[in-house]
Protein backbone atom coordinates (compact mmCIF):
# COMPACT_ATOMS: atom_id res chain seq x y z
CA UNK A 1 0.00 0.00 0.00
CA UNK A 2 1.41 3.27 -1.06
CA UNK A 3 0.75 6.54 0.86
CA UNK A 4 1.18 10.13 -0.12
CA UNK A 5 1.01 13.05 1.86
CA UNK A 6 -0.06 16.27 -0.30
CA UNK A 7 0.29 19.88 1.58
CA UNK A 8 1.68 23.24 0.55
CA UNK A 9 2.85 24.39 3.50
CA UNK A 10 4.82 23.27 6.20
CA UNK A 11 5.62 24.84 9.66
CA UNK A 12 7.50 24.70 12.78
CA UNK A 13 6.50 24.70 16.20
CA UNK A 14 6.43 28.83 16.27
CA UNK A 15 4.29 28.77 12.93
CA UNK A 16 7.05 29.82 10.87
CA UNK A 17 7.25 28.93 7.40
CA UNK A 18 9.83 26.51 6.58
CA UNK A 19 8.89 24.93 3.62
CA UNK A 20 6.09 26.39 0.83
CA UNK A 21 5.69 24.93 -2.69
CA UNK A 22 3.21 26.59 -5.37
CA UNK A 23 2.32 23.33 -6.75
CA UNK A 24 4.52 22.64 -9.54
CA UNK A 25 7.02 21.05 -7.50
CA UNK A 26 9.18 24.04 -6.90
CA UNK A 27 9.76 24.47 -3.74
CA UNK A 28 10.69 27.68 -1.32
CA UNK A 29 12.44 27.52 2.17
CA UNK A 30 13.19 29.78 4.79
CA UNK A 31 16.08 27.51 6.18
CA UNK A 32 17.45 26.14 2.67
CA UNK A 33 18.36 29.40 1.15
CA UNK A 34 20.59 28.58 -1.99
CA UNK A 35 19.11 30.79 -5.03
CA UNK A 36 21.16 29.12 -7.68
CA UNK A 37 24.63 27.76 -8.23
CA UNK A 38 26.76 27.73 -11.23
CA UNK A 39 29.88 25.66 -12.50
CA UNK A 40 32.91 26.31 -14.20
CA UNK A 41 34.92 23.08 -15.22
CA UNK A 42 37.70 22.94 -17.02
CA UNK A 43 39.62 19.97 -18.43
CA UNK A 44 41.77 21.61 -20.58
CA UNK A 45 45.59 22.19 -20.01
CA UNK A 46 47.24 25.71 -19.02
CA UNK A 47 50.59 26.79 -18.74
CA UNK A 48 52.09 29.96 -17.19
CA UNK A 49 55.76 31.05 -15.25
CA UNK A 50 54.37 33.81 -13.94
CA UNK A 51 56.27 35.27 -11.07
CA UNK A 52 53.19 36.70 -8.74
CA UNK A 53 49.83 35.55 -8.89
CA UNK A 54 48.24 35.93 -12.17
CA UNK A 55 45.12 34.16 -13.84
CA UNK A 56 44.59 30.63 -14.59
CA UNK A 57 43.17 30.81 -17.81
CA UNK A 58 39.54 29.62 -17.91
CA UNK A 59 39.03 28.81 -14.22
CA UNK A 60 36.94 31.44 -13.62
CA UNK A 61 32.65 31.57 -13.21
CA UNK A 62 30.39 34.55 -12.96
CA UNK A 63 27.05 35.24 -11.32
CA UNK A 64 24.46 37.22 -10.97
CA UNK A 65 22.94 37.89 -7.82
CA UNK A 66 19.20 38.34 -7.18
CA UNK A 67 19.61 40.56 -4.11
CA UNK A 68 22.41 42.67 -2.68
CA UNK A 69 21.95 41.13 0.50
CA UNK A 70 23.06 37.78 -0.79
CA UNK A 71 25.78 36.17 -0.05
CA UNK A 72 27.96 34.29 -3.00
CA UNK A 73 29.40 31.20 -1.61
CA UNK A 74 32.94 30.15 -3.51
CA UNK A 75 34.33 26.68 -3.82
CA UNK A 76 37.72 25.86 -5.88
CA UNK A 77 38.71 22.17 -6.87
CA UNK A 78 42.22 23.19 -8.70
CA UNK A 79 44.48 20.47 -9.92
CA UNK A 80 47.97 22.14 -10.68
CA UNK A 81 51.23 20.42 -11.29
CA UNK A 82 54.41 22.24 -11.14
CA UNK A 83 58.35 20.78 -11.16
CA UNK A 84 59.45 18.41 -8.16
CA UNK A 85 60.92 20.54 -4.79
CA UNK A 86 58.71 23.45 -5.80
CA UNK A 87 56.35 25.47 -4.46
CA UNK A 88 52.62 26.64 -6.06
CA UNK A 89 50.19 29.70 -4.74
CA UNK A 90 47.21 30.20 -5.77
CA UNK A 91 44.20 32.46 -4.71
CA UNK A 92 41.28 33.91 -5.94
CA UNK A 93 39.54 37.45 -7.08
CA UNK A 94 36.38 38.85 -7.49
CA UNK A 95 36.33 41.14 -10.35
CA UNK A 96 40.04 42.59 -10.11
CA UNK A 97 39.90 42.65 -5.86
CA UNK A 98 41.89 39.92 -4.12
CA UNK A 99 39.33 38.23 -2.06
CA UNK A 100 39.81 35.11 0.59
CA UNK A 101 43.48 36.23 1.05
CA UNK A 102 45.91 35.38 4.48
CA UNK A 103 46.94 38.79 6.20
CA UNK A 104 50.00 40.92 5.12
CA UNK A 105 53.12 40.62 6.93
CA UNK A 106 56.83 41.67 5.43
CA UNK A 107 57.60 40.29 1.93
CA UNK A 108 55.10 37.04 2.76
CA UNK A 109 52.52 36.62 -0.46
CA UNK A 110 48.85 36.86 0.87
CA UNK A 111 47.15 33.78 -0.81
CA UNK A 112 44.36 31.50 -0.33
CA UNK A 113 46.95 28.76 -0.20
CA UNK A 114 50.12 27.24 -0.99
CA UNK A 115 51.72 23.63 -1.23
CA UNK A 116 54.87 21.88 -2.95
CA UNK A 117 54.95 19.57 -4.80
CA UNK A 118 57.64 16.15 -4.61
CA UNK A 119 58.73 15.77 -7.84
CA UNK A 120 58.01 16.27 -11.86
CA UNK A 121 54.93 13.55 -12.09
CA UNK A 122 52.75 15.01 -8.83
CA UNK A 123 49.94 16.77 -8.67
CA UNK A 124 48.26 18.47 -6.33
CA UNK A 125 44.92 19.27 -5.16
CA UNK A 126 43.87 22.71 -4.40
CA UNK A 127 41.05 24.02 -2.97
CA UNK A 128 39.45 27.19 -1.83
CA UNK A 129 35.77 27.61 0.28
CA UNK A 130 34.95 31.13 0.82
CA UNK A 131 31.79 32.80 1.66
CA UNK A 132 32.35 36.49 -0.31
CA UNK A 133 29.64 39.54 0.62
CA UNK A 134 29.93 41.49 -3.41
CA UNK A 135 27.07 43.71 -2.46
CA UNK A 136 25.81 43.74 -5.84
CA UNK A 137 22.95 42.80 -8.63
CA UNK A 138 25.19 42.76 -11.28
CA UNK A 139 27.19 39.98 -13.18
CA UNK A 140 30.13 39.14 -10.41
CA UNK A 141 33.22 37.13 -11.81
CA UNK A 142 35.25 35.02 -9.87
CA UNK A 143 38.78 34.01 -10.90
CA UNK A 144 41.73 31.46 -9.72
CA UNK A 145 44.92 32.86 -9.44
CA UNK A 146 48.22 30.98 -9.16
CA UNK A 147 51.60 30.99 -9.43
CA UNK A 148 54.72 28.94 -8.99
CA UNK A 149 58.28 29.64 -6.91
CA UNK A 150 60.58 30.70 -8.44
CA UNK A 151 58.85 31.57 -11.87
CA UNK A 152 58.83 28.02 -12.61
CA UNK A 153 55.81 26.67 -14.97
CA UNK A 154 52.75 26.14 -13.09
CA UNK A 155 50.47 23.95 -15.46
CA UNK A 156 47.52 23.37 -14.58
CA UNK A 157 45.10 19.65 -14.66
CA UNK A 158 48.64 17.75 -15.43
CA UNK A 159 51.63 17.11 -14.10
CA UNK A 160 55.23 18.69 -15.06
CA UNK A 161 56.84 15.62 -16.00
CA UNK A 162 53.25 15.10 -18.11
CA UNK A 163 54.84 11.72 -19.61
CA UNK A 164 52.69 9.46 -21.43
CA UNK A 165 52.24 6.61 -19.05
CA UNK A 166 48.55 5.08 -17.68
CA UNK A 167 50.13 5.75 -13.78
CA UNK A 168 50.47 9.53 -14.77
CA UNK A 169 46.66 11.71 -15.11
CA UNK A 170 45.52 14.41 -16.63
CA UNK A 171 42.94 16.37 -13.89
CA UNK A 172 39.55 18.51 -13.75
CA UNK A 173 39.66 21.53 -12.53
CA UNK A 174 36.13 23.08 -10.87
CA UNK A 175 34.96 26.72 -9.29
CA UNK A 176 31.31 26.53 -8.55
CA UNK A 177 29.09 29.86 -7.14
CA UNK A 178 26.53 29.28 -5.30
CA UNK A 179 24.11 32.14 -4.39
CA UNK A 180 22.83 31.67 -0.12
CA UNK A 181 20.03 33.87 -0.54
CA UNK A 182 19.24 36.80 2.85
Amino acid sequence: MTSKLKVNLINDSGDNNIITSDGSGVITSSKFKIGQVVQTSVTDTFTTSASSLTDITGLSVSITPSSTSSKILISVNAIFGIQGGYKLLYGLKRGSTAIALGDADGSRTQVSGMGRIANDNDMRTCSIFFLDTPNTTSSTTYQVTGFAEGSQNLYLNRTHGDSNSVNIGRGISTITAMEVLP
